[in-house]
């Protein structure tokens, strides 16, 4: 086979072995869709999920949540905007440095759309009913606080070069579960807020990442070296997202069969914290399976 022949055969070899990953974005966007659809019918719509939901909330309150001094609220009350500033410079500097237009335009895109999605959802679409359980009456499903820092976090995951989007989208879900989980501590969502919020960043960005890799098909950069190779290893990220996502699963269902008070951290004996504690690590769950998806999707393996 002359040369020619086989960068011919290898280029084509690499192009279907890509076609495949925009047809599982657009399904990974219907199975987001579908659970943001589920849990809403459940932990808004029913008596149980609406009970689990706001045992999570009260376990927080009972561990001191929201009574957090004036400096470490206002930080997490000031996360989400920080983390979207920070998230357009990263952007911006990406495009212009990178000459990364394309990628850049579908990043903020991605960040707008799912904001808009998240307030839509609540305030037109969803609504919360009075089925007799005690917890605030408001509506705050899904969480645009966390909606404003995961966006934030898939956004930068765009932009940025495939090769530095495993560290990216590590990075991204791990920042985005930190501030879910802060706005159950600080008393401001229940556990499926977060979660739900973490699912409609996952579907809007399934979608707008599609034009992402189909121009990055047509344009493929060099795969780098250095730096590059060693902290945004492939295989590495991987199989930590997988791995805390997997323990995250286990956690949500092991901790309300533990003994009473066996996650208490307030020194008080009987104490329970366990419906807290399994909100958070669905929550985790939730976000670094997104995250591993996402770095499976938009990033290419080393050959």
């Amino acid at each position: 086979m002359s040369p020619i022949s086989t960068l011919e055969h290898r280029s084509a070899r690499r192009s279907r072995g890509s076609a495949w990953r925009p047809l599982a974005l657009a399904f990974g966007a219907v199975l987001g869709a579908l659970g943001i659809l589920w849990m809403y019918r459940f932990f808004i719509r029913t008596v149980d999920g609406q009970t689990l939901d706001a045992v999570g909330l009260a376990q927080a309150k009972s561990m001191g949540g929201g009574r957090l001094d004036t400096v470490t609220t206002a930080i997490l009350d000031n996360l989400p905007a920080a983390s979207i500033i920070l998230a357009a410079i990263i952007v911006g500097l990406v495009a212009f440095v990178g000459k990364r237009w394309t990628p850049a335009l579908w990043a903020v895109i991605t960040a707008v759309a799912a904001n808009l999605a998240t307030q839509l959802l609540k305030y037109t679409v969803f609504t919360r009913p009075d089925l007799g359980v005690e917890t605030p009456g408001n509506n705050s499903f899904p969480s645009g606080h966390t909606t404003l820092a995961a966006s934030a976090a898939a956004a930068v995951t765009l932009a940025v070069p495939p090769r530095w989007r495993p560290l990216a989208a590590a990075l991204g879900g791990t920042f985005a579960f930190v501030s879910g989980a802060s706005t159950v501590v600080n008393l401001w969502h229940r556990p499926a807020d977060v979660a739900a919020a973490l699912l409609v960043v996952g579907t809007v960005s399934a979608l707008t990442a599609i034009p992402v890799l189909i121009h990055e098909s047509r344009h493929p950069e060099p795969a780098g070296g250095g730096a590059a190779k060693v902290l945004s290893n492939r295989r590495f990220w991987s199989t930590v997202t997988l791995a805390i996502a997997a323990l995250s699963v286990v956690a949500a269902f092991v901790f309300p069969q533990l003994p009473l008070g066996s996650l208490s951290m307030t020194g008080s004996d009987g104490v329970d914290t366990r419906g807290f504690w399994s909100g958070v690590a669905a929550s985790s769950a939730v976000a670094y399976t997104v995250s591993w998806a996402g770095l499976l999707l938009l990033s290419r393996p080393r050959r």
